[in-house]
């Protein structure tokens, strides 16, 4: 059986109306994409060529479409009846790196250096002067 606009309205309606209750968060156009592939829902051909988003924002009322601000791919749809937006969405930040970590990269930048070095021919390696104070300052992290 062929399934119609409106079959495929309802099953995104349902999908981002599960996935609002599951996770409070809208659903990735990204993902509603293959979960109707996997569902029997040749969407691309029904929609004759309107995309996803498009289809959702203009033709199913009871879901409302939220752009991320920064990250263009990040589009997702939930149910009208929520509010949502990304900017207000929970950044998690990363932690400021401690000393050590500071430590741990600057020796590795510095051991990655020395390895490439010594994969130069002799020749070339004759030439490398490295002043011990560098050497001793990079690997206190300094």
């Amino acid at each position: 059986m062929a399934h119609t606009k409106q079959d495929l309205a309802d099953k995104i309606v349902a999908l981002a109306t599960a996935n609002w209750k599951e996770v409070s968060q809208p659903l990735l156009l990204s993902r509603l994409g293959p979960v109707l592939k996997a569902e029997g829902f040749d969407y691309k051909e029904i929609l004759d060529g309107q995309g996803l988003r498009n289809f959702i924002d203009k033709e199913v009322a009871e879901l409302t479409v939220a752009q991320h601000p920064q990250q263009y791919a990040k589009v997702g749809v939930h149910p009208v009846a929520q509010t949502f937006s990304y900017s207000d969405a929970i950044v998690e930040t990363k932690p400021e790196p401690s000393e050590f970590d500071k430590l741990r990269k600057n020796r590795r930048a510095f051991y990655g250096f020395i390895q490439a070095i010594s994969e130069l021919p002799p020749e070339e390696i004759e030439s490398v002067n490295i002043p011990a104070r560098v050497i001793v300052r990079l690997l206190e992290g300094k």
